[in-house]
């Protein structure tokens, strides 16, 4: 399965290390599907553009500076292959939101993370699965993949960095129905 991701890089960073296409960060709580107690899980998407969209889509508009992360690395998108596709318990079926235990297909992109930890959590505790898929949020024709297991993921490249006209960055605009500044607004100018 081919997957894309965004993150902050550090063209720099060796493999694994902040920064860098394979770098899992410490754990969250605020993360989708987080169980700090019970692994650590990294994002993907199977469109660049819903990858870029699950980053910023809960700003209405984009402006240059939001590329950049808080540590002054810029946000770039880069692709991977996952071989275990069989170990990925795919939440777009009905059979496996029971397994779940998910009670109404709403739950799965649910806002409420107590909701989606919770439905992660029982699917870990199967012990069958390396990760889960679902719908995006933001459009329900992109898949959005969250993994706990990263043994069959590899990083493909390219490493693209992102900008507001980057292919990705002005279809998931395009999509979800963001705007794009080329300048940022005068009150964030210095």
């Amino acid at each position: 399965m081919r997957l894309f991701r965004v993150f902050p890089q550090d063209p720099s960073a060796a493999d694994n290390n902040e920064g860098s296409a394979l770098y899992v960060p410490p754990p969250s709580t605020l993360g989708h599907i987080a169980n700090v107690d019970l692994y650590r899980e990294l994002y993907f998407a199977a469109q660049p553009e819903a990858a870029v969209a699950e980053i910023f889509g809960a700003l209405f508009a984009w402006y240059p500076s939001d590329f950049v992360h808080a540590s002054g690395r810029h946000y770039a998108v880069s692709t991977y292959d996952l071989d275990d596709t069989d170990r990925i318990l795919n939440l777009n079926d009905t059979a496996a939101l029971r397994t779940a235990g998910v009670k109404q297909p709403s739950h799965v992109v649910t806002r409420d993370r107590t909701v989606s930890q919770g439905w992660a959590r029982t699917i870990f505790a199967t012990g069958k699965y390396h990760g889960v898929l679902w719908w995006s949020y933001y459009c329900p024709d992109w898949t959005v993949c969250a993994l706990w297991e990263f043994s069959s993921l590899r990083h493909v490249g390219p490493v693209e960095t992102l900008t507001p006209s980057h292919p990705a960055v002005l279809l998931a605009a395009r999509t979800i129905v963001r705007q794009i500044h080329p300048r940022p607004p005068a009150s964030r100018r210095r």
